[in-house]
């Protein structure tokens, strides 16, 4: 009688709740059901969240290999962490899991190494490794801590820290921990890197209660009348933002036995919440808690063995003012067994794991969802569009869009228009829902102007939307310009048009060919490159032609029509290595041999100097020249790779400064300057000036190329008679000559 009151209870306040526009409510979300499990025989009894926010489970299932190991939660399923021989090779149960800043997994629990010992392995993100050896705990290894520098302790018959290559024991002698009875259950440190552990030691005639280790020794946190006040087993410890230590576990605080959360505030341990407000009351069945998170917001989590209202396992919250269930009613967490472990994320998402099963039979883990799941819900899908009579149907989904699970009534029928049922499975807090798939009859065939054949590579314009029926619809798959493709048109719902189908040709593109170009010489005139290919593909060449260097050359065709590739050519230009005289000009004394001697580099087979005048040999590289007068000779280098080269070498035979007796100045282009003769240009004039009849100077220069004009500041001078003087360098001697001498200007 009282179920079923408190079952029509439910059903008003869901109808009020519904009537109120669906508004929002927490609960708990299962984390992957059925197929979802990596092994359906698992308990998770330890969960773990990164700063990814990525959820890891461990306890006592196992894998192929009959040993144990870790599954991660990727946000649809769950995956082994390592297999094969990366396979985490545990024979017992996992009992606690950690991961530190880099992501790196700690995992600890009952199974043992090689020597017998139980140990630490450690998930590096490729492979599990056991961390270090020579973790000589009697007993299992119950839990891990990290600190804030990211040091790794592990606690069992005692409690190891590792210093990055072995585990040491905190405290020995004297100073060692006092265990009495129970191994240490939990582990934490705090932001000055104390650790505290939870068990039963020596201290208070082996009351369970926590010890501090403050980097020297151990001793007890809180003693006489500030001791912890337990007779049982402390299951687990937390920490908060202001540095309180919370103790929870199956010991008690009155004679009534009932479990409860203590907190140390530096001074000494209370009770969190009495009376009305302590964790098991309102005939709360009394329990064991077996784990402590604490959120951003300093809100405290327990789960255990404690049971709500409702009949099943739950998770308790501590606001600061008193305990209420985490999700109740329709979303409360559906447990039947204890739930061994909850966790909070960075970002404050709430884990809760254990030996409790859902009604699939399988072990999970489940997250509290805060204000986000509707009362009694409506399962919705996506609209199936319609169909014509005789078109295929794929099967309804048997999950909705909110995950809810379930089946459909009637069976699928593709002839008629039909109204189908989706029940949702038992407990899974749903309405059923509905769904109505017309069926029409077709009536319509699409048609489409045929797409002529595209070279391959060239834009396809997007095929029409609509055929020439008018009929709309999408194609498939997407446009391939580089192959030959068949295209299907797919009519838009509600037409009741059949499909379509158009094949576009793709043309392969041909490769343009050229005669080959023989390598020609540097600086050689040659014809341009062709413009049209063998092939007659009509383009153009990149780059600009270069008869210097070996270049390859980029050939784009060009023009409509011209369904070919690139292609490329290489010009090789031969080496043409030019020839240097060590001066351009050369001035010697009348009647006096020189020999020429042009610089040649390169592998040269023949010479050749014209003309063959004053020559001794013209056939050679260094010939001897006795000129009788001014010359210009030629030299031609043949080199071995069928390229020449060519350079002039000058003699000039070096005579007595000779001036003109006069000059005519009046612009017909014969001697209308008045200079020292151009045969004289190997002169350094130092000064050569022009005087009147009156000793006035009319002209001055040092420039052996300048002369005078007759003319004064661009005024023409009297003709007469001038007095010349020059002071020179002779080239030969090397040393001033000083000449005089007339010249008469006429008119």
């Amino acid at each position: 009688m009282m179920k079923s009151r408190r079952k029509s209870l439910w059903m008003i306040i869901m109808s009020i709740l519904i009537s109120l526009h669906g508004r929002a409510q927490d609960g708990w979300k299962e984390l992957g059901s059925g197929n979802a499990f990596l092994n359906p025989n698992a308990h998770f009894l330890n969960t773990a969240t990164d700063h990814a926010g990525n959820v890891y489970g461990a306890g006592l299932f196992t894998n192929a290999s009959g040993y144990k190991y870790v599954a991660k939660w990727d946000g649809t399923s769950w995956q082994e962490v390592g297999t094969g021989a990366n396979t985490l090779k545990a024979n017992d149960a996992i009992l606690s899991i950690k991961v530190d800043l880099q992501g790196n997994i700690y995992a600890a629990g009952y199974f043992t190494n090689a020597m017998g010992y139980s140990y630490v392995a450690k998930w590096d993100g490729s492979s599990w490794t056991e961390l270090g050896t020579g973790l000589n705990s009697k007993t299992a290894i119950f839990s891990i801590a990290i600190d804030a520098k990211g040091t790794v302790y592990a606690a069992g018959d005692n409690v190891f820290k590792w210093d990055g290559s072995n585990w040491i024991q905190l405290g020995t002698g004297t100073n060692s921990l006092k265990i009495k009875y129970w191994p240490i259950r939990s582990i934490i440190s705090d932001a000055s890197g104390n650790l505290y552990a939870a068990g039963q030691f020596s201290y208070s005639n082996g009351i369970a209660s926590v010890a501090k280790w403050d980097g020297i020794s151990w001793s007890e946190l809180g003693s006489g009348a500030n001791a912890l006040n337990a007779n049982g087993t402390i299951a687990s410890l937390a920490i908060d933002a202001a540095n309180n230590i919370y103790a929870g576990g199956s010991f008690s605080n009155t004679p009534g036995g009932q479990g409860y959360v203590a907190k140390w505030d530096g001074a000494s341990w209370s009770e969190v919440g009495t009376g009305a407000n302590s964790l098991n009351a309102n005939g709360q069945t009394p329990g064991a808690i077996n784990s402590l998170a604490i959120d951003s917001k300093n809100n405290i989590y327990t789960a255990g063995s404690f049971i709500g209202a409702n009949g099943y396992r739950y998770v308790s919250k501590w606001d600061g003012t008193k305990w209420s269930e985490l999700g109740a009613g329709c979303y409360a967490l559906n447990a039947n067994l204890d739930i061994i472990s909850i966790s909070v994320s960075e970002n404050d998402n709430i884990y809760a794991a254990g030996v409790f099963r859902n009604i699939n039979g399988n072990p999970y883990i489940a997250q509290y969802i805060r204000s986000g799941m509707p009362p009694q819900p409506t399962p919705t899908f996506t609209q199936i569009a319609p169909i014509c009579a005789g078109g295929s149907l794929n099967p309804l989904p048997t999950k909705s869009l909110e995950n809810f699970s379930g089946t459909w009534s009637p069976a699928l029928n593709n002839t008629k228009t039909t109204t189908y049922t989706f029940t949702p499975g038992p407990n899974q807090c749903a309405s059923i829902a509905t769904m109505t798939i017309p069926v029409n009859a077709p009536t319509k065939v699409p048609t489409f102007s045929q797409v002529i054949p595209v070279c391959s590579g060239s834009s396809l314009s997007p095929l029409p939307r609509t055929s020439l029926e008018g009929i709309s619809g999408t194609w498939s798959p997407a446009l391939n310009n580089t192959a030959t493709t068949l295209y299907t048109f797919t009519p838009l719902p509600g037409q009741c048009a059949s499909t379509a189908t158009m094949t576009i040709e793709i043309t392969s593109k041909i490769k343009p060919t050229f005669y080959p170009i023989e390598p020609i010489c540097s600086g050689a005139l040659v014809n341009p490159l062709p413009s049209t290919s063998i092939e007659n593909i009509k383009g153009s060449w990149s780059p600009a032609f270069n008869n210097t260097e070996t270049t390859s050359y980029l050939f784009t065709p060009s023009g409509t029509g011209q369904c070919a590739t690139t292609a490329n050519t290489i010009v090789t230009v031969k080496p043409v290595p030019p020839i240097v005289f060590s001066t351009a000009d050369t001035l010697i004394p009348p009647n006096t041999p020189i020999t020429l001697t042009p610089i040649i580099t390169g592998s040269v087979s023949s010479f050749l100097w014209s003309p063959s005048t004053f020559l001794n040999n013209t056939v050679t590289q260094y010939p001897v020249s006795t000129p009788q007068n001014d010359i210009d000779y030629t030299i031609t280098a043949f080199y071995t790779n069928g390229c020449s080269a060519k350079n002039k070498f000058s003699i000039v035979i070096n005579r007595a400064l000779l001036l003109p007796s006069a000059f005519t100045p009046n612009g017909d282009g014969k001697n209308d300057i008045f200079q020292i003769p151009p045969s004289c240009r190997f002169v350094k004039v130092n000064e050569f000036s022009v005087f009147d009849r009156y000793g006035k100077k009319v002209f001055n220069t040092r420039n052996v190329a300048m002369g005078w004009d007759g003319k004064i500041n661009s005024l023409p001078q009297n003709a007469g008679t001038y007095v010349w003087y020059i002071n020179y360098n002779d080239p030969i001697l090397g040393k001033p000559v000083i000449q005089k001498g007339t010249v008469v200007l006429i008119r």
